[in-house]
């Protein structure tokens, strides 16, 4: 199966998550597809920012990383060594 950049955008809408901002429902990304998200755009420009922001949110022990390590492969993104 070829993973195309739309089946992940589809699949990061599906993994969204509701929550309660002072009492307005809103949804936000996963944490999971902004490792992805902050990946890709790494990828397109490198920038001391995004891997600060990358850095940051690895440190979560709770991430699916089996998720965020098949769409990065999926998408043939670059990881820097950043997954390791």
């Amino acid at each position: 199966m070829t993973y195309k950049d739309s089946d992940y955008n589809w699949r990061a809408f599906e993994r969204r998550e509701e929550v309660d901002f002072f009492g307005v429902k809103c949804f936000i990304c996963s944490k999971e597809d902004l490792v992805i998200s902050k990946l890709q755009w790494y990828n397109i420009t490198p920038s001391e920012k995004q891997l600060e922001d990358l850095k940051f949110l690895l440190l979560d022990e709770s991430l699916n990383m089996s998720y965020i390590k098949s769409w990065v492969h999926a998408l043939k993104l670059k990881t820097y060594g950043i997954l390791e």
